[in-house]
């Protein structure tokens, strides 16, 4: 605990506590998004289901206005959104990695309850014929969304199942699927809507790298830890600290440089005391 920042950690917990309390879908355990901004993952074809036609950009950006719109508040806060509901398994695994290391920070356990409880809810929703987590639609898309994208498989940071987390990392480095050149890729490269170069439709992701990384890392997988480190590495520098690039080509893309980038020296730290040698 660093008196520098503990200042922040009664708003941090403030935070998840209201995800928790008034996000949390009571049938799935999930926690629920109410428009695609609030995942992270604006352009995921995770969301693909929500618009009739298939996906275009500008199409799509339409319809992420008129998104807005239909968001209803209470207090100011978003409360419902009768066009987009979604329990989304990888933002609810982020919350409870999140509530999980706070948590033990301030000894609350109160939160590593709820870290917990949201955890087992994340696992029940593994499809094991598609080796993912899998969303809930609650609003909007309907039927469950299964596509294969590197946020669904967030669950390696916190599920407590051994058989998920096993089929989940080889997932991760099969390479007909997420383990590209400068990989892992943000969708799998075999799903018909995988697109290396555009934004949340394939590109890597330094920040989606370095979460699998940790987890590797927590569940005492070194050799996992170190090949993604290495492609951490590799996609951060090559790409000129771009905020993200194309992991076919390693090209960056978006904003150069990118102060998340900077995750690059976090993979050499995993790197660099295990000497290792450089690994495919």
């Amino acid at each position: 605990s660093s008196p520098a920042v503990a200042h922040m950690y009664r708003a941090a917990t403030a935070g998840l506590d209201y995800l928790f309390e008034h996000r949390r879908d009571p049938r799935s355990g999930l926690i629920r998004v109410l428009h695609p901004w609030e995942s992270g993952w604006d352009d995921s074809p995770r969301w693909d289901g929500s618009p009739s036609a298939p996906f275009k950009e500008r199409r799509w950006n339409k319809q992420k206005r008129a998104l807005v719109r239909s968001i209803r508040l209470r207090d100011g806060a978003a409360w419902a959104n009768p066009c987009f509901d979604v329990g989304s398994a990888g933002f609810s695994a982020l919350v409870a990695f999140n509530a999980r290391e706070l948590g033990e920070l301030t000894a609350n356990k109160g939160l590593l309850a709820k870290a917990s409880a949201l955890a087992e809810a994340i696992d029940g929703h593994w499809l094991d014929s598609r080796g993912t987590w899998s969303d809930v639609c609650l609003e909007g898309p309907r039927g469950t969304s299964a596509v294969r994208t590197l946020d669904a498989l967030f669950g390696v940071l916190v599920s407590a199942d051994a058989g998920h987390l096993d089929r989940a990392f080889a997932e991760i480095f099969e390479r007909r699927s997420f383990w590209r050149p400068y990989g892992p890729s943000g969708t799998a490269a075999d799903e018909p809507a995988y697109d290396p170069g555009a934004y949340w439709r394939g590109d890597a992701w330094p920040q989606e790298v370095y979460l699998v990384m940790v987890a590797a890392q927590r569940r005492g997988r070194r050799v996992a830890a170190e090949r993604l480190a290495e492609k951490l590495v590799l996609g951060c520098i090559g790409s000129g600290y771009a905020e993200r690039w194309n992991p076919e080509t390693g090209a960056g893309l978006g904003a150069t440089p990118q102060g998340w980038a900077a995750l690059a020296s976090e993979g050499i730290g995993v790197l660099e005391p295990a000497g290792a040698a450089p690994l495919d």
